[in-house]
């Protein structure tokens, strides 16, 4: 999946995303008729996930999040957090709601976290 995001919002959010977007050329995206540059996130984190996340970094709420209570998009959110320093109310959220999933998941899952 594809997402437009404008880089003020992101890079004010998060120093990792800021210096990834610096280093990364500008491309012509001929469908949306804009300039833009191409950032891959991790492969681990879903689509759903990353959505959420650029969600709260536009709007600074953390509500509609329809996979709390699942334990594998909670540690792809952790996972999204750590690798590009999230902002800490994020971060708050995701540990807070995998302290009451993890106590019902298998071992696998914890290992991840």
């Amino acid at each position: 999946a594809r997402f437009l995001a404008h880089r003020a919002v992101v890079a004010a959010q998060s120093p990792v995303l800021l210096q990834e977007l610096e280093r990364l050329p500008l491309q012509h995206l001929s469908q949306e008729g804009i300039q833009a540059c191409i950032f891959r996130v991790d492969p681990r984190i879903s689509k759903d996930v990353w959505r959420f996340a650029l969600q709260f970094l536009y709007t600074g709420t953390l509500q509609h999040c329809h996979f709390v209570n699942d334990g594998q998009r909670m540690v792809e959110l952790l996972r999204a957090c750590a690798l590009y320093k999230l902002p800490k109310p994020l971060l708050d959220f995701v540990q807070a709601a995998l302290f009451q999933v993890l106590p019902n998941t298998g071992p696998s899952l914890a290992l991840q976290v």
